[in-house]
């Protein structure tokens, strides 16, 4: 419990660091990012869109900086490096389904079915194209694959995604859940049309 409370230290930070990231990335200026053990954290920046909200969910930044160093350091050190890479992945995978089914906000201001779709996509691009980097593998051939595996094996995974679309929804439909976020949901968006400045709060 003691070491788990410390990984969504980590987590909450990187997950709020990414928010400010791709908004930057968009041309938005990061006014506030604030990180606590207790109380969560929260990004405070002027410019966002569907990408920026759920960013943290597909955007593994940790393994990103690993792979970074894996193909920058040479020598002894490159099997560390490797398996740091490893455990952030997993890091990333963990954590964001931990995320999801506590029922994030994040989530619901993009719309919980979209969301849930375009962050199993994304992790599906995006964790497949960091092995591809550090394997030395084609980028190309393992998208082209991943087309073909796709088509033969859509079946099972539309049964499986039924299932998980109705496990993970389910904080979302609750009345205690609507009723605590229905307040915070319309303050954020509120601020949009005014300044725009946009703030992503929460446990992550």
């Amino acid at each position: 419990h003691f070491i788990f409370r410390r990984l969504i230290v980590l987590h909450v930070f990187g997950h709020e660091l990414t928010h400010a990231l791709w908004s930057m990335l968009f041309g938005g200026k990061v006014e506030e990012i604030y990180v606590s053990r207790r109380k969560g954290g929260y990004a405070t920046y002027t410019r966002g869109n569907f990408l920026v909200t759920l960013a943290p969910y597909f955007f593994p930044l940790y393994a990103i900086f690993f792979m970074v160093l894996h193909e920058i350091v040479r020598g002894s050190v490159l099997p560390y490096i490797d398996g740091l890479l490893g455990l952030s992945i997993a890091f990333h995978i963990m954590l964001t389904i931990f995320s999801i089914m506590k029922g994030q906000p994040d989530l619901q201001r993009s719309g919980v079915l979209f969301s849930i779709v375009f962050i199993y996509m994304m992790n599906c691009i995006v964790l497949g194209l960091i092995v591809c980097v550090t394997t030395g593998r084609s980028a190309g051939d393992y998208m082209k694959g991943g087309a073909e595996i796709f088509r033969y094996v859509w079946p099972s995974i539309h049964e499986a995604f039924n299932w998980l679309v109705h496990r993970i929804a389910a904080p979302f439909k609750t009345p205690e859940y609507l009723s605590a976020r229905t307040t915070d949901v319309r303050s954020d968006y509120s601020r949009l049309p005014q300044p725009q400045r946009i703030r992503h709060d929460g446990n992550g």
